[in-house]
């Protein structure tokens, strides 16, 4: 791995623990907001994290590294 390499993979794994993080911060409000009766807006906040999941995995295929 030429140090080219390991910049983009670092700044790769960057987008990604960020984009996970994310997904996360959604999550927890998808949860609060249906828990307070807003069905239609939870049920946009989990397309919202299929969108971003399918992004990543997108992107893990993409460079080779999908698990």
């Amino acid at each position: 791995m030429t140090l080219i390499d390991l910049e983009s993979w670092r700044r790769e794994q960057s987008e990604r623990r960020r984009a996970e993080g994310q997904m996360a911060a959604l999550d927890y409000l998808r949860e609060e907001i249906s828990s307070s009766g807003y069905d239609t807006a939870a049920r946009l906040l989990s397309l919202a994290i299929l969108s971003i999941s399918r992004q990543l995995d997108g992107e893990a295929e993409d460079d080779g590294t999908a698990s």
